[in-house]
């Protein structure tokens, strides 16, 4: 596999759950016990808050928390960069667990490097979208994948002892609703879209009929990437 593994968590998870794991996991990459890892999975409703907004030119205060918190939808204060955003079922999140700068394939492509690993997770997935046909970007205003003026995928990282956590969240067949109680990543929640909008794939698909697709689609490009970061921000 290249120098790294892939943890795929079938069936929606619960936040809580995946952190526990994630944050194991860290301790052990931090020991040398594994590999870099990658975690893919869907979540349960949750809205989570992080510290700040990241790799923005202008000082921007968090946002406040929504007012009233749908039932059946959890809330979390978070230790990852960015600021308000939802996660659940249709779209597809990764934690990749990395150490900057290590002995594995990653740290030597990334160096210590965080702002170099944010446009990472930002171009592994504007060159999966550009082979199906989605021209998508970066946008200088706040980390994430764009497509136009609309958003597809929303970033937030933290980092221990040069080894990283959290990660990036693509909206793929997911309802956009949720994203319209609050301001996600600081932005109106309007921005946000999905790749079933640009693709026509049906929002009703079960999990494994596009997760199994999509995942294939991202490993295969991590096997490929050789440490090039060349999509401009604009």
């Amino acid at each position: 596999m290249s120098g790294f593994e892939v943890l795929s968590l079938p069936g929606i998870r619960k936040f809580s759950e995946v952190h526990r794991l994630m944050l194991d996991l860290v301790d052990q990459r931090i020991r040398g016990e594994i590999q870099d890892t990658f975690i893919f999975c869907e979540h349960h409703p949750v809205i989570t808050r992080g510290r700040g907004l990241q790799w923005s030119s202008a000082r921007t205060e968090r946002a406040m928390p929504p007012p009233l918190v749908p039932a059946g939808t959890d809330y979390l204060e978070i230790e990852r960069g960015g600021d308000l955003t939802w996660h659940g079922p249709g779209q597809l999140v990764v934690y990749p667990v990395i150490a900057l700068g290590g002995e594995g394939r990653w740290g030597a492509l990334l160096g210590r490097d965080i702002e170099k690993y944010v446009r990472f997770l930002e171009e592994w997935w504007i060159r999966v979208l550009a082979q199906e046909g989605i021209a998508a970007r970066r946008d200088p205003a706040g980390s994430g994948v764009w497509s136009g003026r609309r958003k597809l995928a929303s970033v937030g990282v933290a980092v221990r002892k040069w080894v990283t956590y959290h990660g990036l969240a693509m909206n793929v067949v997911n309802e956009l609703a949720p994203f319209r109680d609050f301001s996600p990543c600081g932005f109106g929640g309007e921005v946000m879209s999905r790749v079933a909008d640009f693709r026509g794939i049906d929002p009703g698909l079960t999990g494994s009929d596009w997760r199994q697709s999509w995942e294939s689609r991202l490993i295969r490009e991590l096997e490929v990437w050789d440490g090039t970061i060349d999509q401009p921000t604009k």
